[in-house]
């Protein structure tokens, strides 16, 4: 579409574009792939779905990711180090500090599993991270790749797995 939307709309559209770069980088229409895909994170721009380098709406983990998050990631492995991905990606990084933090066991944490790039929910059951959480990793994790920021590398390296916190009787199992 001419908006850089393919018609389901961003959000849904997002998530098509998952299966998009292993295809792109196997020789499947590259350019037209890569096209498409920085054509629907110029559009989740353009709509403002990413104040502060997360999600606009106030969601849960996954749904945040789906907002555009994992678009801009994805958009990394077709136009490797193309200075406008790049820096879409340090939004993303400089948002780290309000959902990341090191907790009092000394490990780092993602705070909540209800968040935008406004707002974070601390209190009762968003308290704390799930499966989901870690997806918003997702930008930091290709970035650190890109640029090896020793702050967010050791920031994503050190936020304990599922299987950690449950063995330490930390949140839900």
């Amino acid at each position: 579409m001419p908006y850089g939307d393919l018609g389901g709309g961003i959000s849904d559209d997002d998530d098509l574009t998952q299966q998009w770069p292993p295809l792109a980088l196997m020789g499947e229409i590259p350019d037209k792939t890569t096209q498409s895909l920085l054509a629907l994170v110029d559009a989740a721009y353009r709509n403002d779905m990413l104040p502060l380098g997360l999600g606009k709406i106030q969601s849960d983990e996954l749904h945040s990711y789906e907002e555009a998050l994992n678009a801009k990631s994805e958009a990394m492995y077709v136009a490797y180090g193309d200075p406008k991905v790049v820096e879409r990606l340090m939004e993303s990084g400089r948002a780290y500090p309000r959902i990341v933090e090191k907790g009092a066991d000394g490990q780092t944490h993602i705070v909540s599993s209800l968040f935008s790039g406004t707002s974070v929910a601390r209190d009762g059951p968003w308290g704390w991270s799930h499966p989901y959480s870690y997806l918003i990793l997702h930008p930091g994790i290709v970035l650190a790749d890109f640029n090896a920021n020793p702050g967010l590398r050791a920031m994503i390296v050190a936020c304990p797995s599922r299987a950690t916190l449950a063995a330490q009787g930390a949140g839900p199992t």
